[in-house]
């Protein structure tokens, strides 16, 4: 980035170029026709996420026609849960089209905001990352769009040191990483671990999986023509996926009234496993928590896979590294050239600094309201002009991520529009509404499975305070951020 291509003021900064910043700037200019707006994105590219993660069979697993953003549809997608390439050519055309990459500042990670009362703006502080140059810039509105799965769970063993192969996490995986003939090692069996295992299984020696997939359902080029020639047709499968994962909303509940349905769908699920798994795995497969206690995998080649005589899972405890593999607690020798650490992101890890009014930091903020939280997952009360996307409550286990966050975006525009169109100078959710939000959100949480003993990142394991689920079915989500109630926003104008 050259200096004559920085501007110190603009009324509107974003950070992150990933879905939620590019979606907020893309509405900015379609809703509003505002363009004085500047992204600040840490990595050299756009995406995201979607950039970061390359690994073997990285992919979505959510239904593609929810995997894009209404007003942006994608009917280009080859197949039902799509590659992460297909996802970021995706993005990368978003850009173009809605000529945004104009305004995106690349190798830039903002260090801190700071509230400025007497001028009524945010002083960020930006580092350019090749050179360690520290900038200043002004903004009126800042929203921050820096997403969840950014920052990787660290990975700490005895005898780390000594260990001659390669280790790698998941979101950090290199192109010129060679698994051919060579034993490797995954541990984690989320999502991503259960993608990269049947991906690299053709190719490796031996797969060692410590406790997703390859997608048969494709669209050919018919069904795209289809979709781009008659845009209805994309809409309505659109809603259908929608309308089928708001059905599965209920096994998410607690209660007598759920209880059959719940039933219901585990029974199902077992049966898949125990129908594609091989039997001496069925009791590491089949889960002992309730139902959407965890994330749910979607299997469309990882249960295949452990048919397969060079791929192996355990739940044996890893116990420390050696120089060519590791020890477990049975005290068994898994011999490895490569390990590959799918064990998840901190998933609300919040490396920048903010100060809002009178001081206030994020921290202190949370402290005085009992966790990670924010109204309607995207403002704070005391922090003017700030908005939160993929912010606290804003994930659900039972559909798109994308859609939650459009859903944010729309009530972000309205609530930002007096201030963008000069009839106000700060907007600033009321003290009152966060509290009875947050109030709301943590007791509907209680009769929901996260509460149900889940041992889950979802929930603060130490407080027992839910910092990540939205409590409610999608339809509440659109609906209350659609029609918001503004009578819960603080305006400042003009004396």
């Amino acid at each position: 980035m050259s200096m004559s291509d920085f501007l110190p003021f603009t009324t509107v900064a974003i950070i992150g170029a990933g879905f939620s910043g590019l979606g907020i700037a893309c509405q900015l200019k379609k809703k509003l026709n505002f363009t004085d707006f500047m992204i600040f994105e840490r990595a050299s590219g756009l995406g995201g996420t979607w950039r970061s993660n390359t690994y073997p069979g990285c992919g979505v697993d959510v239904p593609a026609v929810l995997y894009s953003l209404s007003f942006a549809p994608n009917s280009n997608f080859s197949k039902l849960f799509p590659d992460q390439d297909e996802i970021l050519s995706y993005l990368q055309r978003l850009a173009v089209d809605f000529n945004i990459c104009s305004s995106i500042r690349y190798n830039i990670s903002c260090e801190s905001a700071k509230w400025q009362e007497k001028t009524g703006t945010w002083l960020l502080k930006l580092q350019v990352s090749h050179t360690g140059e520290i900038i200043e810039h002004h903004c009126k509105v800042l929203i921050s769009a820096v997403g969840r799965l950014v920052v990787p769970n660290s990975f700490e063993i005895p005898g780390r040191g000594e260990f001659h192969g390669q280790i790698v996490h998941s979101a950090q995986w290199r192109s010129d990483i060679s698994v051919k003939d060579k034993d490797i090692i995954v541990i984690g069996n989320g999502c991503s671990g259960s993608q990269i295992v049947p991906a690299i299984a053709d190719e490796a020696k031996n797969v060692y999986h410590f406790m997703r997939p390859m997608d048969r359902w494709r669209f050919g080029s018919i069904g795209k023509s289809m979709f781009q020639y008659i845009p209805i047709l994309l809409k309505l499968l659109r809603f259908l996926v929608f309308a089928y994962l708001e059905m599965t909303f209920q096994s998410f509940s607690l209660g007598q009234t759920t209880q059959q349905p719940r039933s219901r769908v585990r029974a199902k699920a077992n049966t898949y496993v125990q129908r594609s798994a091989p039997a001496e795995y069925w009791n590491l497969l089949i889960p002992k928590y309730a139902l959407g206690c965890k994330r749910k995998i979607l299997d469309p080649g990882y249960l295949e896979s452990l048919h397969r005589q060079n791929v192996h899972l355990t739940d044996d405890r890893i116990i420390s590294l050696k120089r060519c593999g590791l020890v477990t607690s049975s005290g068994k020798d898994y011999p490895a050239d490569i390990i590959i650490v799918a064990n998840g992101f901190n998933s609300f890890f919040y490396e920048m600094s903010v100060v809002g009014r009178r001081g206030e930091t994020l921290v202190s903020h949370w402290k005085t309201f009992g966790g990670i939280e924010a109204y309607k997952t995207t403002a704070l009360a005391g922090f003017p002009n700030f908005f939160l996307l993929s912010g606290p409550n804003s994930v659900s286990g039972h559909s798109s991520s994308v859609f939650s966050i459009e859903s944010t975006i729309d009530l972000i525009v309205k609530a930002v529009k007096p201030v963008l169109e000069r009839h106000a100078i700060e907007v600033e959710v009321k003290s009152e509404a966060e509290q009875k939000w947050v109030n709301d959100v943590q007791t509907a949480l209680k009769s929901r499975v996260y509460a149900d003993n889940c041992a889950t990142y979802y929930v603060d394991q130490k407080t027992g305070w839910n910092f990540t689920n939205y409590p409610w079915s999608f339809v509440h989500l659109w609906w209350s951020n659609k029609f918001p109630d503004m009578r819960d926003w603080s305006y400042r104008y003009l004396d």
